[in-house]
């Protein structure tokens, strides 16, 4: 599930959820929930845990594979030669790893 909090401003609730780009910078995204704060912070984080729902509901779609995935991480950390031995293993081992999952068409 996405994280996310109710926050004051200008005398209404607004729902601020954590969501990360392609680049895994985190990005605070501010929703207005248009309810006064008198009397309304039950029905704010009502409304909170549902957005929250379909913010994930909505991730978890994406048709990346883990190898896939495991890949673009071994990517970021390319630049980084203390990790060479392990990178190498990881990026040949998940590459014969597609391979055979994918039969042989990568």
């Amino acid at each position: 599930m996405v994280a996310g909090h109710l926050q004051q401003k200008k005398g209404y609730w607004y729902m601020v959820l954590n969501l990360y780009d392609e680049q895994g910078k985190r990005k605070s995204k501010w929703i207005a929930t248009h309810l006064p704060v008198q009397g309304n912070k039950h029905r704010a984080e009502e409304m909170l845990l549902q957005t929250r729902q379909q913010y994930a509901d909505s991730r978890e779609g994406s048709e990346l594979l883990f190898a896939d995935y495991m890949l673009q991480w071994l990517e970021k950390l390319r630049g980084h030669w203390l990790w060479l031995p392990v990178l190498l293993s990881l990026f040949y081992g998940l590459r014969r790893v597609k391979f055979w999952a994918c039969n042989g068409k990568v």
